[in-house]
């Protein structure tokens, strides 16, 4: 989506929380798109939609209702039109593959009919498809035709599509000509539904499985109901998918079980808590041997999604006690368990106890729907072990679903996407990943792009609300709109994980703010709530413990004990805070010089990261600090400082960096230390700039081009994990400093 239609979507975003309304980013965009950013008729339409459609977690109507706002904007084009005109329109309105041929044929027009008529300058042709120049209206003319009017166009669509072979249109548009129900078409609808769900084009799954609903009869009718809350679910509508499910499960046995699965997770994110009583019912059932292989094997796949479900929401202990129960269940079925060692590897996610015991079982990346799942717990793995880049290879390796901001999109039904929930699990990952790696610019920015197009509340038991609320609080501080409105519409807004996250967030503005004792009760108070970092696998940076924490704090300030309770951290924006730790411990010690150098370092960690809000604390701090050296002697070794006004050739030894380092003990030390890492001339060039040459400097002592010297000072920053000029200065005198050389 461009920047325009983003920024429309986020001043609709502010005015519907103006007025009071709580909506879904995602539902935002759709307002915004359907109706042209018109901002008195998205309140219109807004308020005239339930709830839960403003969540997203039921389907909006398609297209939307007609309201005045449209009504009065488009009063004239009724008189303008002829009956030919409004008859295209119509058409074209109620199509869902917008084909001209199919438009044309349907209508008994011609290309030059239309062109020539007063419909032309509402429609687009390209690409042999058709498109309202004002989707307005697209909902104008469909509101304001009578039932017969609309009936009689799928009929004639319906008849166009069967001349020109088209099967599974042909019966979408007879469902919707047929005034009474017709059992005959439940069959091939309900087909279609399952190819457009595999297809990623589920909330029209859900719309044509719905039309199935209300033809089928018997068991039809339950297959219908299961499929339409299997497609509902796929699309975020849990609100519609926990109903369509919930008479599924009231079902038989078979229809019962198959529609178990759905049912768990559905509820679970509509609620906030695993439906135990429908799930044991049907587990015991299970383990009793009275239901068949098949319904068996489904009640295994509900249990291990179940615990999958606690273990996000933090409930290990219950995610341990689904994981075996599941185990018994399905432990004589290869199929089952190698679905079972997939839930296993997402638990694990969450706590390490979970993981699979035999990993050579899991399933390799498919087509099922354990293909992205698969794919999200080995980026997460990769991205743990720091492997960052190569996390994210795979996250936008995995092929995305092709949203349609506008209404449920029809396309080729032969391509194999992820639904919308299934995406924005996607989305939600890349996003953490990219905060882990240190980009958190990249990762708030791409977050927001994803919060209108996919139902990113939704995933990780709401991770992606805190992400969202974390990045805004570590960037600039300003809360975007896609941020609160994504907190405001989620549908269990006060879990655990989703305070806790807050309560972070509190506690960096009121850090940030200089009321530090405020800041530690807070981050006490998340802690007590089960800790929304304490997962390991999907950790959202905050404050680091050591800094927060009163325990540990007073630990760290104590004599000797830096190091140790201030462990290098895996993530860049970690790791400045590690290091604005490490320089506030120090000077509580009154090492205000080595104070000093650690707070520089964080600095350029922190805007190397984007977290512009915490750069400026540390510029702060750095001001207070007392700038006569650079480092301070380390009070256990006979280090002699070395002036900041020092000129270039002088401190570091440069004359010996190219002549030889003999008389140089601080260039040995170093090369020493990066003979492994950096190439000769990476040596020679960072140890001049570390003095702080500038790259024309470097150049010319080296012989070599600006443009060479840049090359290489960019892979030296890459190699050695240092944002900055100034980093490398310090991390080149402390590595001097740790093998004890003395600066002259």
């Amino acid at each position: 989506m461009t920047g325009p239609a983003l920024g429309a979507s986020d001043a609709a975003l502010d005015l519907l929380h103006r007025l009071g309304h709580t909506v879904a980013p995602h539902v935002a965009m759709r307002l915004t798109t359907a109706l042209e950013a018109d901002a008195a008729a998205i309140a219109e339409v807004a308020a005239g939609l339930t709830t839960a459609q403003r969540a997203g977690l039921s389907a909006l109507p398609d297209p939307l209702p007609l309201t005045a706002a449209v009504r009065d904007v488009f009063r004239p084009l009724d008189d303008a039109l002829d009956d030919a005109a409004r008859r295209v329109l119509l058409t074209a309105a109620v199509s869902v593959d917008h084909r001209v041929d199919i438009v044309l044929a349907a209508t008994g027009l011609t290309m030059g009919d239309v062109l020539s008529g007063p419909a032309a300058s509402h429609l687009v042709v390209a690409g042999g498809r058709l498109r309202f120049a004002d989707a307005r209206v697209r909902v104008h003319v469909h509101g304001s035709a009578t039932l017969g009017e609309r009936t009689a166009a799928h009929a004639e669509l319906a008849r166009a599509y069967r001349v020109a072979g088209e099967a599974p249109l042909t019966v979408w548009h007879t469902s919707l000509s047929t005034l009474e129900g017709d059992q005959t078409i439940v069959g091939p609808l309900l087909a279609l539904a399952a190819a457009a769900l595999t297809s990623g084009a589920a909330e029209w799954a859900h719309a044509v499985a719905r039309e199935a609903a209300s033809h089928a009869t018997g068991p039809d009718r339950d297959r219908a109901h299961v499929v339409a809350g299997e497609a509902a679910l796929s699309a975020g509508l849990v609100d519609d998918a926990a109903t369509w499910l919930r008479a599924a499960i009231a079902g038989s046995d078979a229809v019962a079980a198959r529609a178990l699965p759905a049912f768990v997770h559905a509820v679970t994110l509509r609620d906030g808590n695993v439906p135990v009583g429908e799930l044991a019912r049907l587990a015991a059932r299970a383990e009793r041997g009275e239901l068949g292989p098949a319904e068996t094997a489904t009640v295994g796949r509900a249990l291990a999604d179940a615990a999958c479900l606690n273990a996000e929401r933090g409930e290990r202990a219950d995610a341990a006690a689904l994981l075996a129960r599941a185990e018994r269940i399905v432990a004589p079925r290869r199929r089952g368990r190698a679905r079972l060692a997939n839930a296993r590897a997402w638990c694990a996610l969450f706590d390490d106890a979970l993981a699979c015991a035999e990993p050579g079982i899991v399933d390799g990346p498919g087509a099922d729907d354990n293909a992205m799942r698969e794919r999200i717990v080995a980026a997460l793995d990769l991205a743990a072990h720091g492997r960052y880049a190569h996390a994210l290879g795979v996250l936008h390796g995995s092929a995305g679903c092709a949203l349609d901001p506008c209404a449920p999109s029809f396309r080729d039904l032969a391509h194999d996407l992820p639904g919308p929930l299934a995406e924005a699990h996607r989305r939600v990952a890349i996003a953490l990943v990219e905060f882990w790696a240190g980009d958190l610019a990249r990762a708030r920015s791409e977050l927001a792009a994803a919060a209108v197009h996919a139902p990113i509340a939704l995933p990780f038991a709401g991770l992606g609300v805190t992400l969202a609320r974390r990045l805004d609080a570590c960037t600039d501080g300003r809360t975007l709109p896609t941020s609160r409105a994504l907190g405001d519409a989620h549908p269990t807004p006060h879990t655990p994980s989703l305070r806790s996250g807050a309560l972070v967030d509190r506690a960096i503005a009121a850090f940030l703010g200089g009321r530090p004792a405020e800041a530690a009760t807070l981050v006490e108070l998340s802690a007590q709530l089960g800790g929304e970092d304490g997962s390991p696998g999907l950790a959202v940076p905050g404050l680091d413990d050591t800094q927060m924490r009163s325990d540990a704090a007073r630990r760290a300030h104590e004599g000797g004990a830096v190091s140790r309770y201030c462990v290098p951290a895996r993530s860049p924006y970690a790791r400045a805070l590690s290091e604005l730790t490490r320089g506030r411990a120090l000077r509580a010690q009154g090492d205000l010089g080595r104070a000093r150098e650690h707070v520089i370092a964080a600095s350029g960690l922190f805007h190397a990261a984007g977290a512009i809000v915490w750069q400026r604390a540390c510029d702060d701090e750095i001001a207070d600090l007392p700038a006569e050296t650079l480092l301070s002697p380390d009070p256990q070794a006979t280090t002699t400082a070395v002036p900041t006004t020092q000129p270039v050739g002088t401190g570091l030894g440069v004359g010996s960096v190219v002549d030889g380092d003999a008389v140089d003990p601080l260039a040995q030390a170093c090369r020493a230390a990066w003979a492994d890492v950096l190439t000769d001339r990476e040596q020679e060039v960072a140890l001049l700039v570390a003095e702080g040459a500038t790259n024309r400097q470097v150049a010319e002592r080296l012989y070599v081009s600006v443009r060479t010297v840049e090359v290489h000072l960019g892979r030296i920053f890459t190699k050695l994990a240092v944002p900055s000029r100034v980093a490398l200065s310090v991390l080149a005198h402390r590595v001097a400093r740790e093998r004890a050389v003395v600066v002259p």
